[in-house]
């Protein structure tokens, strides 16, 4: 059995020192995000997600900074569709966040920033998704953090027509 990157990535970080939305520390994400990511069915996940835990109503949590490029990592790996999309939602979030006033770390950290560094630096996987995954979820994350507006712009018109299909479709 091979190893999967997101979860050697999950394997990076401290998850048990960093605060979590559910207000028990982060420590149980490092399971959930393994769960999630190995999942095949979504029976095998029942009751397990981000929501609540990295962000609530969009107010970012210390956690979404390593979540970040465990998901970028994910997003190039074989997924079941419905995690591909749980986890697209789940970074959506995350570019439009802002810092939870209740969020200790928030008084020494820039969580909303370094989490946009964070998609920045996976900017290639994002647009790579656009063309082949959830066309508008991710361009409306590219919309948040690409500084290169010509760029945006210029994959989301020679996207058009996939993103009309997405919408018909829902």
């Amino acid at each position: 059995m091979s190893v999967r990157t997101s979860v050697l990535e999950i394997g990076r970080h401290d998850w048990a020192s960093l605060g979590c939305s559910c207000g028990k520390g982060a420590g149980h994400l490092a399971t959930d995000l393994k769960a999630l990511l190995e999942a095949a069915d979504p029976n095998e996940v029942m009751g397990i997600t981000l929501d609540g835990h990295v962000e609530d109503c969009s107010l970012l949590f210390e956690c979404a900074v390593p979540v970040v490029p465990v998901i970028l990592q994910a997003l190039q790996e074989d997924l079941a569709g419905f995690v591909r999309g749980h986890l697209l939602i789940t970074l959506w979030r995350i570019s439009l966040g802002d810092v939870h006033a209740d969020e200790p770390a928030a008084r020494r950290r820039d969580i909303p920033g370094e989490c946009r560094a964070e998609l920045l630096r996976g900017i290639n996987v994002l647009y790579r998704e656009a063309v082949s995954g959830d066309t508008e979820t991710v361009l409306e994350i590219l919309d948040e953090v690409e500084p290169d507006r010509d760029r945006l712009e210029y994959y989301r018109r020679a996207l058009s027509e996939r993103l009309e299909k997405q919408r018909r479709r829902s």
